[in-house]
């Protein structure tokens, strides 16, 4: 066995093995023999190919793969010194073993290796971004339920990491299941292109092989088929773009969750929330219950964000129709993904140990020099905001200048009753986001 490098291999692999399984060098292998295969299975089907196709069926030809098939490519391509090749020569000789002698010298017919690499990574992506996806709705179901929870209970706003006006701690929670809500539905809407146009993209091996099909129809029905995106035209590398938007909303979703973390790191350090003990927060110093879990989930969006900008960035150019500056970048994809999921995990852990303590919002009457400033104004001072500004420690006194009615109206406010409409807001917000995030969920669940 391998030393692990990373420590999605080692120390997070329990919580990340499904992507891992799935973005792994093996399952891009597995991707790729099963484009080649549907795509000689979609040439018998059209009737491109003539002999040979009696009883073929890919899933049969997938299904039929001995255990050791992983390594036996590995093998080809030590020798070959090329990854597609190597899967190209391995399933002609499957198909040999299978009976399907006529299919066999067929493999890869008119294909270049992006016909089948872009196919294969668009596929992977598709599948994992399910996974992340059922991660941040939890996240959405959480927070939107802790957000209905605390709608009515009042903190401090801060802004500049200093007193503003009230507001409640649901309300300020509900920010970010909506936002990352609102990113979720993005990533879902966004298939990523697949690729099947030969060579430099003008389907010229294609044409050779018979002049009369319909080829840019035929891609286009094999590519919805494999659950892609068509392209209307490409060079040889695959049209990456769809991808660097699903990847721009992965980024996205990671600075909802760092600020997030952010956030709930700090009023933790106010003392508005605290987090329960579970086991040692310091070698030396007993008492400390540490915000980990908020900690590790910032470092992770900041590793999931800094692979993304070389992922989303680096493919969407090549030089003229193809060069292979791309290829390592797009390993990673899997890698980026994992860490934006683990930032995910985490926060759910913080969610499921903190509670709420709150703040003595009233000892904070300063806050009500915004009303007063607004009371004056509404009076017909133009001096309002100077006046409350110059006199912030006699507030009280202040009012008493206020006309009769205005005044009746200041006296009864207290820091805590001046919340605006951020009780109503956090319902509200929260009652649409349960509602449209587990119908999401649902749909990622394919019920």
């Amino acid at each position: 066995m391998n030393d692990p490098l990373s420590p999605l291999d080692d120390r997070y692999y329990d919580e990340v093995k499904g992507l891992a399984q799935l973005f792994s060098e093996r399952s891009l292998f597995y991707y790729r023999l099963f484009v080649e295969s549907y795509y000689l299975g979609e040439l018998c089907n059209k009737g491109i190919i003539k002999e040979g196709c009696k009883d073929y069926n890919p899933d049969i030809v997938l299904k039929s793969l001995k255990e050791n098939w992983y390594e036996d490519i590995k093998n080809i391509e030590k020798a070959t010194g090329h990854d597609v090749k190597a899967t190209e020569l391995f399933l002609r000789k499957h198909l040999l073993s299978l009976g399907y002698e006529k299919l066999a010298p067929l493999v890869h017919l008119a294909l270049t290796s992006e016909d089948v690499n872009a196919n294969a990574y668009g596929i992977m992506l598709e599948k994992g971004k399910v996974e992340v996806l059922k991660c941040y709705i939890f996240l959405v179901l959480k927070i939107s339920e802790i957000s209905r929870t605390h709608a009515r209970d009042i903190i401090l706003g801060r802004t500049h990491g200093v007193p503003a006006v009230p507001t409640t701690f649901g309300k300020e929670l509900s920010y970010f299941a909506l936002r990352l809500l609102d990113v979720s539905k993005k990533i879902i809407s966004i298939k990523p292109y697949g690729k099947l146009s030969g060579a430099v993209g003008s389907f010229n091996s294609f044409f050779f092989i018979n002049d009369k099909v319909d080829w840019i129809k035929f891609s286009n029905d094999f590519i919805k088929r494999i659950g892609l995106e068509p392209p209307k035209v490409t060079k040889q590398n695959p049209l990456w773009d769809n991808t660097a938007r699903i990847l721009q909303e992965l980024a996205i979703a990671n600075s909802i969750m760092k600020e997030m973390a952010q956030d709930l790191w700090l009023y933790n350090t106010l003392g508005i929330i605290r987090f329960k003990r579970k086991g040692v927060g310091s070698s030396t110093m007993p008492h400390k219950v540490n915000p980990v879990d908020l900690e590790d989930a910032e470092g992770q969006c900041e590793i999931s964000n800094a692979l993304l900008n070389a992922i989303i960035y680096e493919p969407l150019s090549s030089r003229l129709q193809r060069d292979l500056s791309d290829s390592t970048v797009r390993r990673n994809l899997g890698v980026a993904i994992a860490h934006s999921y683990l930032a995910c995990r985490r926060i759910l852990r913080a969610l499921d140990s903190f509670e709420f303590v709150g703040e003595d919002v009233d000892a904070h009457y300063e806050t009500l020099s915004e009303p007063l400033q607004v009371a004056f104004k509404i009076a017909g001072d133009l001096k309002a905001y100077e006046r409350v500004f110059e006199n912030l420690e006699n507030i009280k006194e202040l009012a008493l200048g206020l006309p009769p009615d205005i005044r009746e109206k200041f006296s009864h406010l207290k820091p805590s009753s001046y919340k605006g409409l951020s009780e109503r807001l956090a319902l509200k917000i929260t009652k649409e986001i349960k509602e449209n995030a587990e119908k999401m969920l649902k749909e990622l669940n394919g019920d």
